[in-house]
């Protein structure tokens, strides 16, 4: 990183000469980095703003708000310094390891819930149901977050998949803080999960009181292990007789599933929003099911002009089994690898190939080893590699 030292020189003179003395080889300076609306990157050191430059394209600028730690490499005939340590990263690493703390004990397969929401939406309807029972407004807020699931037929569509993706409650914060962003409320996945939350509470709902019987393991979210498709469950609240039982169920479930996604946003932060880790809840013909993503930018190589994409997906299709799929695009080659749990849908899939790669040239771009496999990834079972339990007393 390069500093101007006549800049130096001129935000000094009036005020704070004694900066000078500090730039000397080898010194060690805290500073802060700032970027304006135009992107340029400034570090403000001692009450001073000086502009900075990168010494190379390549090199990784720190975010806007960064603490650092920079030390003087050479003072002439340009002023560089070097990052010794980002303290924001480190401080970034801490809340995101305690958030998962919280939250991963916490977090639920959303496959139960997801059930539930659609039992109750059909059941509302059906006249003296034991959907009937529950508040009014508990239903309603069911009904809102039921309707806001995309459909299955949305995936085939570029810009109705964008917007499932956007209002699946992975960027609910992000878009709140944003100026003129508008009112997610009502379409957000996360929004409307928070407001059934709030309404079962209200009704006296205790998520504590729920049969810990039902509960449902479900893979941790980890942005770096194969993705398993999230298993279909049947609606748990159909066992249960009491209306209080009902609530506290749909508040335990709905309690996992926030938590879960939460979890989803932290592991995507953790890796430096690199990669995008989430899952996406559809209906289909009066079911429900989720699908598991994760989208990933890859570096580019040494003989390679520009950065690829990944994307990976994971998905229960019911009766044909788990179907697990991962897409790399570089420039306008692209490779796909479909894998099947059940030989029927292989051979369904492999059927299909040929057409597949047609469309593919009809887009524009270069279809690269197209397969199809029977069999999906296996589990992986090394967990979290994040420190969640400090050892030391």
């Amino acid at each position: 990183m390069r500093l101007d030292p006549d800049d130096l020189r001129a935000s000094a003179a009036g005020s704070r000469p004694g900066l000078l003395t500090q730039w000397r080889v080898g010194a060690v300076i805290p500073a802060l980095a700032v970027r304006d609306e135009s992107d340029q990157l400034w570090l403000q050191i001692a009450g001073q703003r000086l502009a900075a430059r990168l010494a190379t394209p390549n090199t990784a600028a720190p975010a806007h708000g960064a603490l650092l730690q920079l030390q003087v490499l050479r003072t002439s005939p340009v002023l560089a310094v070097k990052v010794l340590v980002d303290a924001s990263d480190q401080a970034r690493k801490l809340v995101l390891n305690e958030a998962l703390r919280r939250h991963l004990p916490r977090q639920d397969s959303p496959a139960p819930l997801l059930a539930n929401l659609q039992w109750l939406t059909r059941q509302a309807s059906v006249p003296n149901s034991a959907a009937r029972q529950l508040p009014q407004n508990v239903l309603q807020a069911v009904q809102r977050l039921w309707q806001a699931l995309p459909q299955a037929t949305d995936l085939g569509d570029p810009q109705r998949l964008r917007q499932a993706l956007q209002h699946s409650g992975l960027f609910l914060e992000n878009t709140l803080a944003r100026s003129g962003a508008g009112n997610p409320a009502a379409v957000d996945i996360k929004s409307l999960l928070l407001t059934l939350l709030q309404t079962l509470k209200a009704q006296g709902a205790q998520p504590a009181a729920a049969n810990p019987d039902h509960l449902m393991h479900a893979p941790i979210p980890d942005a770096r292990v194969a993705l398993q498709a999230m298993r279909r469950v049947p609606a748990t609240l159909a066992a249960l007789d009491e209306a209080d039982q009902q609530l506290d169920e749909l508040a335990r479930q709905g309690e996992g599933a926030l938590a879960r996604l939460t979890c989803h946003q932290l592991a995507s932060a953790e890796t430096g929003a690199a990669t995008l880790l989430m899952e996406l809840p559809l209906r289909h013909e009066q079911q429900s099911s989720t699908l598991r993503l994760r989208i990933e930018r890859e570096p580019r190589g040494k003989d390679e002009d520009e950065d690829g994409w990944s994307v990976e997906a994971a998905m229960d299709l019911g009766v044909d089994g788990a179907l697990h799929a991962r897409v790399h695009l570089r420039g306008k080659r692209v490779g796909v690898q479909l894998r099947a749990e059940s030989p029927a849908l292989q051979s369904r899939l492999a059927a299909s190939i040929d057409e597949l790669e047609r469309l593919l040239q009809q887009a524009g771009l270069q279809p690269e080893g197209l397969i199809c496999l029977h069999g999906v990834p296996a589990a992986n079972n090394g967990g979290h590699t994040s420190r969640l339990l400090d050892m030391q007393a």
